[in-house]
């Protein structure tokens, strides 16, 4: 329980001068870890009686309020457990006929450690800074470069929130390069007394640290004990109807959750008061027309947009925390419920995407139509008795999605889903239905064999007229040795071993064999048995895209162009790490493709990029055998691959098929 102190109390362990304009009066509470001070001006907004010319004039407003953010502050700060932070309030003044807002002679307060300073210093920093700024709110003031968050949330009337402000644009915050490193988590609210239609000022809440839900939570409940609200009409109370309804919804978005897997809040349930949409939970807030939600709720229909953070705050005011997360790709739809109040909601989905960034998961879903007809089929199997699109129509009948355009890709307003020809269906053939195509991958047809564990699909494929005098006519087989010949349908074996010993990795296996020509001996994947093992994703029927194999894909077509000489005699500049490994009867391992030279590895430069961890095992028939008969290679695009791991893994399944040559990896 905090404890209330009088202003007999010891001074603040962080000086206040220049906190404010002249001298401030304070209260003080602590409790076993943090304590907190609440201060305000000793004679602000009266008159300017302490004879100082650096007051300014309170609208009437302005002063009527001051004394409940005072309590507020006390109430609020006792309330925001476990965070360090300043609360100030951006209060009304008056200077000719403009109205601006200002943090000059407006209550205060800073929260910290009891027995430390940590932090106060940058959160008094950036209170002195914010006091020489004035921000212009009238209607007709064209500043929106100047406003910054209090500005915005003052116009809109609904709050702005950001968990780091290095996510703002330097347009959208100009104090944005001074806060950075002084504060991160950063939430601005408006102000209502509920008889006021415009706000009365914007509460900003700034911390040197991230803070969530709970916290803001927390600081909402504390504004209705004091009559204070932060939005210009009541928000409707949940009924008992949309208790249940909301219920309901929540369970049927739990599948496509699971299935996109890429956040936390993959899926989204908004509420309606009015023309404000609010998320289920009551701390987000939107207006119609605003973004995907409001446009969807708009149309009584969806919407989607391939990127929300190119959308100007403005157009979309969550588009920080949309940053800060990394949700680009945005759908939305509007259902209505069968209940007797005919109660309306937005679903708002963020789709699972690709980017080129290191630390991204690797996963291209293509065409969004291919998620959003199983996003559907699944709400109108979870859902399709008790809703409707609010426009009319069934769930999983034809459904036209308007498109924010943000790109040069986007080439029409508008596109439709749900339609009777989908994509994907019963009548595929698996290898139609794997992520990729199999063209160019062997010298001709491929047969194949095609397993699925768990999340991940195998596919062993193997040249269908290969080591056998060149049945089909063509050119392109190479002669295999004679050890070539009689190994295939064992490496084939070897193969289905070697994706059971990798059932979660991501990765290619080949076999480089064997071949002749003329005198020469060669390595070559042409003709070679080879796998591929991916990630899998099912939704309904539909199968979709994993990037990370056409990366595999590509690096194996690269891999067909090589023969790589392995006669005693042969320069060594050449063999990379097969070569060497078959001459070596090591294996090869690296981390990372990036740490070879071209010269160790003549592939590197086309290798950097689509795969990363590589491994390369020589593959003896017989242990009493002295050379190889030929090398697997197996490359993955991350660090999947636990390098002592896979040839003792290996050997104890091959023991009785194949003699992997007795070497500890580095």
């Amino acid at each position: 329980m905090a404890r209330m102190e009088a202003q007999t109390s010891p001074s603040p362990p962080f000086s206040a001068e220049g906190l404010g304009p002249c001298q401030l009066s304070y209260c003080h509470s602590f409790d076993n870890f943090y304590q907190w001070w609440v201060f305000w001006s000793t004679c602000g907004n009266d008159g300017g009686r302490c004879g100082k010319p650096h007051h300014l004039s309170a609208t009437a407003d302005g002063a009527v309020i001051k004394d409940q953010i005072k309590w507020f502050l006390q109430l609020a700060l006792e309330a925001i457990a476990w965070c360090r932070c300043l609360v100030q309030f951006w209060g009304l003044v008056k200077i000719g006929d403009k109205t601006y807002l200002t943090t000059c002679d407006q209550p205060f307060a800073l929260k910290c450690y009891r027995f430390s300073d940590l932090d106060v210093k940058e959160l008094c920093e950036y209170r002195k800074h914010c006091l020489e700024y004035l921000i212009p709110v009238d209607e007709d003031d064209q500043v929106q470069l100047i406003i910054g968050p209090p500005g915005r949330v003052f116009r809109s009337g609904l709050p702005e929130y950001a968990p780091r402000v290095d996510d703002y644009t330097i347009g959208e915050y100009p104090q944005r390069h001074y806060a950075v490193g002084r504060v991160m988590g950063y939430w601005a609210l408006p102000i209502y007394h509920p008889t006021w239609h415009l706000p009365s000022g914007v509460l900003e809440i700034v911390s040197p640290h991230f803070w969530g839900k709970p916290c803001r939570r927390w600081v909402l409940e504390t504004l209705q004990e004091i009559n204070l609200t932060i939005t210009s009409v009541r928000l409707a109370e949940a009924s008992s109807c949309q208790d249940g309804e909301i219920v309901k919804i929540e369970e049927a978005l739990s599948k496509p959750r699971k299935i996109c897997g890429v956040a936390y809040e993959v899926a989204k349930t908004w509420t309606i008061s009015g023309e404000i949409l609010s998320s289920h939970g009551g701390l987000d807030f939107i207006r119609k027309g605003k973004g995907v939600v409001g446009r969807a709720f708009s149309s009584k229909s969806a919407c989607f947009c391939r990127d929300i953070r190119q959308l100007s705050i403005t157009e979309y005011p969550l588009v920080v925390q949309a940053r800060c997360v990394k949700y680009s790709v945005c759908f939305a739809v509007c259902l209505q419920s069968s209940c007797s109040n005919n109660c309306i909601y937005v679903l708002e989905f963020f789709l699972p995407t690709y980017e080129e960034d290191e630390d991204e998961v690797e996963a291209d879903y293509g065409d969004p139509r291919t998620l959003l007809n199983s996003l559907m089929e699944t709400l109108k199997e979870r859902l399709g008795s008790s809703f409707k699109i609010a426009s009319g129509q069934e769930l999983g009948q034809k459904l036209i999605v308007e498109v924010i355009k943000v790109s040069p890709v986007d080439e029409f307003d508008s596109f439709e889903i749900c339609s009777t020809t989908g994509i994907g269906g019963e009548g595929m053939t698996k290898l139609q239905m794997a992520s990729f195509s199999a063209e160019g991958l062997g010298p001709r047809e491929l047969s194949y064999s095609h397993s699925i564990n768990d999340c991940y699909q195998r596919w062993v494929f193997w040249s269908t007229c290969g080591n056998d005098e060149g049945r089909c006519g063509k050119p392109h087989h190479l002669s295999a040795t004679a050890d070539g010949a009689v190994i295939k349908d064992q490496i084939i074996r070897l193969l289905e071993l070697v994706s059971e010993t990798c059932s979660y990795w991501k990765c290619l296996v080949q076999f480089w064999g064997l071949v002749k020509i003329r005198d020469k001996t060669y390595l070559a994947t042409c003709d070679q048995p080879f796998a591929l093992q991916y990630v899998y994703v099912n939704i309904g029927s539909v199968y979709l895209r994993d990037r990370a194999v056409e990366k595999l894909c590509e690096y194996r077509k690269h891999c067909l162009k090589y023969l790589i000489p392995v006669d005693e005699d042969d320069d060594d500049d050449k063999i990379g790490p097969p070569g060497r490994v078959f001459r070596s009867g090591v294996p090869e391992y690296a981390w990372n493709v990036g740490d070879y030279t071209i010269r160790e590895y003549p592939q590197r430069d086309y290798a950097v990029g689509r795969v990363r961890d590589y491994w390369a095992l020589p593959i003896y028939h017989h242990p009493t055998r002295h050379l190889p008969i030929g090398v697997l290679e197996i490359v993955s695009p991350r660090n999947y691959i636990p390098p002592r791991w896979v040839p003792k893994k290996l050997q104890v399944k091959m023991e009785k098929l194949l003699k992997l040559k007795k070497h500890g990896a580095s």
